[in-house]
């Protein structure tokens, strides 16, 4: 194994058991019981009977199922009412009776009314109120009654198609209980969720991407009081805060956050924060529905389960419990899992309705969050500082200041925490802060300004000292990449920018890429230099533009040098791409055919040519290409075709077929390293020589696509060490130990030949580099490295030989 492959295990156990963390320990909140349905869930809500029993009102696409959840580690359904067949339901209780609307095209159950009266005796009766003016509800797509008790009916049809244009339609179910007698309607603006509270509707107008504030004090003159688009504009529901000035809100979209506002005036609503989840951000996770009990939000979000936030500071939501019902892998994908939460009974219960055939039960732990407020100022100013960028590597903080240096985050889980605080143009700056739940810690930072440096680079030939002309060079200043080639001297220069570290990656074609990680320059030389050495050799991990050329014949699909994007197929569950470029080097790019996340749309339907730059190699006894690869190769029906990576050798008069390499079976792509090809047996060393990869696809049906990466040509007799037997006879020595360590063998190291000593941390940050030449050094390694544990590997003529963790201690 590579110290690549070594890293990406690490990461994996790291993530996994971060994954675990939060899929099974969950976050202050605890499954207590599940009930299982034949057929989809989806919204969910309670009842209390007078002796205090606890019930669900389950919705299912088959009808409605009524469940005690009393004992809420083993909840009974105690009855069931079917109902037409539809994908939504949505419920509301007023004293004794539950009202229950659907919304499918085929349904005419109009609203569902069942009595509690009787329990443990439950009785039910569908009706179609008249809409005077207008004709019988037969469904509507979402019910709220309010503390009055009014109903209000969002997105009604009737037999011919929207009544009221969809807009709210206001019955009153609290004077003649059970029989639903209509007092009025709001804007004739389709509604798709409702809320009401004292003479309030609020309205979410999901078409037009605003929820919208109606007074409906008078049942006849409701007028509209503000309206106010939300983040997505695709606003589905809200809800109020316990005071009635703020609202929040989800809009039913990939990605969308809940957002907050203040609504205490309706004329001058003011947007105050958004939250989204950490733990799934960017992967298109969508919020449904989101209630409010004692400040805080109940969250039900697709695919991501149920989620508290303390709301009780609603211009900084943090997120303090979580638990997830969905175990898909289709994390992304949509309408999956968790529809509806409901948290308001007496016990403190929550019942979530799912769309995964079930309902759960789960028992909740509310907290308070940690909240760290500040401001962030320039020191030599005092001006505010915009975009600084406050994390913590210890816990999941991550916020940015605004216009006026101002900050607001937190956490769930009291702590000391390192909290660190970077912007471009300031030297960053960590602090230990102590955070408490339910208290706002204040921690303002005052940055100093960085100083600015004109750098000034060399690159080199490590061999001769010669300086090396058209060298590629790729950095980033200040968030930005910055590609530059060095000049006739060999230089190349970065103007004014901040002091401070920088990464280089740089390259030539005839010599090895040279990463050169975190060299600092503090400012105190104004025009400091630093010099790049590279090393002789074939060699190109594709992280920089060395003058491949990528030529196609067809409709898509060509080579694009690129971080290769995983797919995987559907029918088969495998990955026909794959996720990242090769282990075996140290770059993250390679070259791809058809760079899609989209499976069709990324397969090659043509002719893919890449050309390496010319290359002589009448400095080698017996030069061989060496490079790694993939291929998939299909048909529909999913058959292995005879489409192969075809690889030629050219002299620009003369082409020859060297190899070609198919899919031999039906398994899971991965990088595969080539056998060694010969060159002298094509053409005559001296010659100047390009190398040719070529893929054909031309059925459109087939599904094929290839990618390249870590093309080097080497001596033959060095092909024997590519993967050497790591020999337990290296011994690394103390271990543990308080100074540094040394390294011995049995038999010793090669005697010859360059080597190469690498010290990393167990994040896979490089942390020291010792080239040795005629074996190991007696000095010890790691002298100045702080009390920790560390991998350390020995790479000697290209082949890793050693690879050993190392703990020093105090």
């Amino acid at each position: 194994m590579n110290i690549k492959s070594q890293f990406s295990l690490i990461f994996s156990v790291i993530s996994l058991s971060i994954i675990a963390h939060s899929s099974s320990a969950q976050l202050n909140m605890e499954l207590l019981s599940t009930v299982e349905y034949d057929v989809e869930g989806n919204d969910v809500w309670g009842y209390v009977a007078p002796d205090g029993s606890e019930y669900a009102i389950m919705g299912t696409f088959d009808g409605v199922s009524i469940v005690d959840v009393t004992l809420p580690t083993d909840p009974q359904e105690v009855f069931f009412i079917p109902q037409q067949e539809s994908t939504w339901r949505d419920m509301k209780t007023w004293n004794d009776h539950a009202y229950v609307v659907a919304d499918e095209g085929g349904t005419s159950d109009g609203i569902l009314v069942i009595d509690f009266t009787g329990l443990p005796e439950i009785t039910y009766r569908n009706i179609n109120p008249l809409v005077p003016g207008e004709e019988e509800i037969y469904h509507c797509h979402n019910i709220y009654i309010d503390e009055f008790g009014i109903a209000y009916l969002a997105g009604c049809n009737g037999e011919s198609g929207w009544i009221n244009g969809g807009g709210v339609l206001l019955y009153d179910v609290g004077t003649d209980e059970g029989n639903p007698n209509f007092v009025g309607k709001a804007a004739a603006e389709y509604s798709h969720d409702v809320y009401a509270r004292n003479k309030v509707l609020y309205s979410s107008e999901i078409f037009r991407g605003t929820f919208t504030l109606y007074d409906v004090s008078d049942v006849n003159n409701i007028t509209e009081m503000g309206s106010q688009s939300t983040p997505f504009e695709f606003t589905h529901n809200t809800w109020l805060s316990d005071d009635g000035n703020i609202i929040f809100t989800t809009d039913e979209k990939p990605n969308a956050p809940v957002a907050a506002y203040d609504i205490s005036d309706p004329s001058d609503m003011k947007f105050l924060d958004q939250f989204r989840p950490r733990a799934t951000l960017n992967t298109g996770v969508i919020p449904h529905n989101v209630h409010v009990w004692n400040d805080f939000l109940i969250i039900s979000y697709y695919t991501d389960g149920c989620i508290l936030v303390d709301a009780s500071r609603p211009d900084n939501l943090i997120e303090v419990g979580n638990l997830d019902t969905y175990f898909g892998t289709d994390i992304g994908n949509g309408f999956l899992g968790n529809w509806g939460a409901y948290p308001f009974f007496p016990s403190g219960n929550i019942i979530l309705g799912d769309i995964g055939n079930a309902m759960h039960v789960v028992g909740p732990t509310y907290v308070r969050a940690c909240h760290l407020e500040g401001v962030i100022t320039s020191k030599d100013t005092g001006d505010p500082v915009l975009n600084a960028h406050i994390t913590s590597t210890q816990i999941d903080i991550e916020e940015y200041s605004n216009l006026t240096g101002t900050y607001k985050t937190g956490t769930a889980i009291a702590g000391t925490y390192e909290v660190t605080v970077s912007a471009l143009g300031y030297v960053t700056e960590t602090r230990t802060v102590e955070l408490e739940n339910g208290v706002v810690a204040i921690e303002d930072f005052q940055l100093e300004s960085q100083k600015r440096i004109t750098l000034r680079g060399l690159v080199k030939d490590a061999e001769t000292g010669e300086t090396l002309e058209g060298a590629k060079i790729n950095t980033v200043v200040n968030g930005t990449l910055r590609q530059l080639t060095s000049d006739a001297a060999g230089g190349f220069s970065l103007f004014q920018v901040f002091a401070g570290e920088y990464d280089f990656i740089v390259g030539q074609w005839g010599y090895k890429t040279e990463f050169v990680d975190a060299a600092f320059f503090d400012g105190e030389d104004p025009m400091p230099t630093i010099e790049i050495l590279l090393d002789r050799g074939y060699e190109d991990i594709f992280s920089l533009d060395l003058g491949w050329q990528s030529d196609f014949d067809g409709d898509r699909g060509q080579w694009f040098r690129a971080a290769p994007i995983g797919i995987r197929h559907p029918a088969l569950n495998l990955l026909v791409t794959p996720e990242a470029d090769s282990d075996n080097d140290a770059g993250i790019r390679a070259y791809v055919t058809g760079q899609s996340t989209d499976l069709g749309l990324g397969k090659l339907i043509g002719t893919a040519t890449l050309t390496s730059p010319t290359f002589n190699v009448s400095d080698m006894e017996e030069p061989v290409i060496l490079f790694d690869y993939w291929l998939w190769a299909t048909t529909p029906s999913l058959n292995v075709t005879t489409d192969a990576i075809e690889i030629y050798l050219t002299d620009g008069q003369d082409t020859v077929l060297v190899e070609s390499l198919t899919m031999e079976t039906l398994d899971e792509v991965l990088w595969k390293t080539s056998e060694p090809l010969s060159i002298s047996d094509h053409f005559p060393l001296d010659s100047e020589l390009q190398v040719i990869f070529e893929v054909h696809n031309n059925d459109l049906n087939d599904l094929v696509d290839a990618g390249l990466d870590f093309f080097r040509i080497v001596e033959l007799r060095s092909v024997a060490v590519e993967e050497p037997e790591l020999k337990e006879s290296y011994v690394l020595y103390p271990n543990p130990g308080p100074v540094g360590f040394r390294i011995s063998t049995e038999s010793g190291l090669d005697s010859e030949g360059e080597g190469r000593l690498s010290l990393y941390s167990l994040q896979g940050e490089l942390l020291e580099t010792f080239k040795i030449e005629n074996g190991v050094s007696a000095q010890p390694y790691g002298v100045e490295l702080s009390a920790g544990i560390y991998l350390v590997s020995w790479y000697q003529s290209g082949a890793l030989k050693f690879l050993k963790t190392w703990v020093k201690t105090e």
